[in-house]
């Protein structure tokens, strides 16, 4: 081979190479292009109105209606945003870690297979996430097996995002609720403890009458006697939870059959300037099986009691309307704070 015929072929040779190399870089760069980035890109943020969590033990869609996010499972009851809003603000700030593997059939080993593949279950499959725009999804993710480290404690979480079979590690604990009662707006109402003019709870025959007239006052008990004074605590007990009233639980109004609720007491909020707000306390003495499994006897229930007066139902109307189909529980120990009778509101002056 001439000299000349020499070099054309190796600058070929070498073209060639620059050329492979090229395409093998791009496909890697293509398959690898997630590492580094955000799970969620900022520009997705904004584009989804409907978000669905599923995983073996559950299933929730929450989704947006009008200015609202609301839960399928649960009649459209309020979703909690400002928990929403948590999860959307760690897949933007998270980033996709290593890639693990890029085999299709390690994707059962990691639990990261697509609930809506005929192969999924329980052995195979984690969290799932999908964010939807009018019905067509925008994004895809699976929460999958957890590393554990060296110590057995865990260190981080494999995941897939996408359609592709690629399989990533994040360092972040992510961790995907699925119980729709986990993404209820626990806040059923809040108030301004200072503008509570009044607190009325009849129990039993026995009414308790805490008010005071002006505002920046005390909250006082009504008719004391020589030598007796308002139970501060029991009362800073009842405003703290007027300030911010949570339920822990949701239960369908036809679901409980009327005979198997005990009326507990009949509670009257008065608010300056404002209508009042009224709601029975309601409880269920459980079964015994089912009280040892709940370490609880009883469960307790609010409800809402609706006024036909304009401003309370301008004022109210959100949670009157939840009112109608819903009875809201709180936890036992927080309930009886309004249960109490007159002389839980009593000390002595010396004490």
């Amino acid at each position: 081979m001439s000299k000349r015929n020499l070099v054309i072929t190796a600058a070929v040779l070498v073209a060639l190479a620059l050329v492979s190399q090229w395409f093998g870089r791009s496909e890697n760069n293509k398959q690898d292009a997630k590492i580094g980035s955000p799970i969620l890109a900022s520009s997705q943020v904004d584009a989804f109105n409907e978000v669905i969590l599923q995983n073996s033990s559950g299933k929730t869609t929450i989704q947006k209606k009008e200015d609202s996010w609301v839960l399928a499972e649960k009649n459209s009851f309020p979703a909690n945003v400002e928990k929403l809003l948590e999860l959307v603000e760690k897949l933007t700030v998270s980033n996709v870690g290593s890639l693990v593997t890029k085999d299709e059939k390690r994707l059962a080993y990691f639990k990261v297979v697509y609930w809506d593949d005929e192969s999924a279950s329980i052995e195979n499959s984690g969290t799932q996430l999908l964010l939807n725009n009018q019905g067509q999804n925008i994004f895809s993710m699976m929460v999958g097996k957890k590393r554990q480290s060296k110590s057995g404690q865990p260190d981080g979480v494999y995941i897939r995002v996408g359609d592709d079979p690629f399989v990533y590690l994040i360092k972040e604990n992510l961790v995907l609720e699925t119980d729709p009662i986990e993404w209820i707006r626990s806040s059923l109402f809040k108030l301004d403890k200072k503008e509570v003019n009044s607190v009325i709870l009849e129990v039993s025959g026995d009414r308790v009458k805490l008010e005071r007239k002006e505002k920046g006052e005390n909250l006082e008990l009504a008719g004391l006697k020589e030598g007796q004074k308002t139970a501060e605590y029991e009362v800073s007990s009842l405003l703290s939870d007027l300030e911010n009233f949570k339920i822990d639980n949701l239960v369908a109004k036809n679901e409980i059959r009327e005979k198997d609720l005990s009326l507990k007491s009949v509670v009257t909020v008065s608010v300056f300037d404002s209508p009042d707000l009224r709601f029975n306390v309601l409880s269920r003495t459980l079964p015994q099986e089912a009280a040892a499994e709940a370490e609880e006897e009883e469960k307790y229930f609010i409800s809402l009691l609706k006024s036909n007066d304009p401003e309370a139902q301008q004022k109210w109307g959100d949670i009157y309307n939840l009112g109608e189909t819903w009875l809201f529980e709180m936890d036992d120990w927080k309930a009886k704070r309004w249960v109490k009778v007159r002389k839980d509101f009593i000390e002595d002056k010396d004490s």
